[in-house]
């Protein structure tokens, strides 16, 4: 973790939904964020407003996680974001961005399946290993590659993965002093 107070948070997929509601908890708990949005600029002012009213900075900045091509002018804009916030780095990776997708496993696409395994698990994956530089020791990183309204489409999502980790030295459950 970081040796000043302030603590930083980046979550993607901040302008709705449970990554607005992570912005805005956040906020209360005294941490600033730097958020993603896919397209919708106007709600992602209103979470920067929102924000400021809990007396926190929030930075929203534009992103496709579906789109790797783009991660490295991304972190350019993460890096000015951090700089705007007085830091160099961040303590928390919140990965939620994400797209819904209602139809059953046996009517999928192939095409509809790499939309989703893009955004879901191979923008992820890339997006965080580019943001791994800019993380605090210490720092931890969540991981919501469900997608939205998974667990009311139980059996029927063509791609449904969760993992939670943390950045560090503290061992994970089943690993280091104690793991069988």
């Amino acid at each position: 973790m970081p040796t000043s107070s302030k603590r930083i948070a980046l979550i993607t997929g901040g302008s709705r939904g449970l990554g607005r509601n992570t912005v805005l908890s956040l906020a209360e708990r005294g941490i600033d964020s730097i958020f993603t949005y896919h397209s919708n600029q106007a709600e992602a002012g209103k979470v920067v407003s929102l924000a400021a009213g809990a007396g926190r900075q929030a930075v929203a900045l534009q992103l496709d996680t579906g789109k790797a091509g783009t991660f490295d002018p991304f972190v350019k804009g993460v890096r000015k974001a951090l700089a705007d916030l007085g830091a160099e780095r961040f303590d928390y990776l919140v990965n939620n961005a994400g797209t819904s997708h209602h139809a059953a496993f046996d009517k999928t696409t192939e095409a509809e399946l790499d939309s989703l395994y893009h955004v879901h698990f191979k923008g992820v994956f890339f997006l965080t290993q580019k943001l791994l530089p800019l993380m605090n020791d210490g720092g931890r990183i969540v991981m919501d590659l469900l997608g939205p309204h998974a667990h009311h489409l139980a059996g029927k999502r063509p791609l449904c993965v969760h993992e939670g980790r943390h950045r560090g030295t503290h061992p994970l459950p089943g690993e280091g002093v104690g793991a069988e």
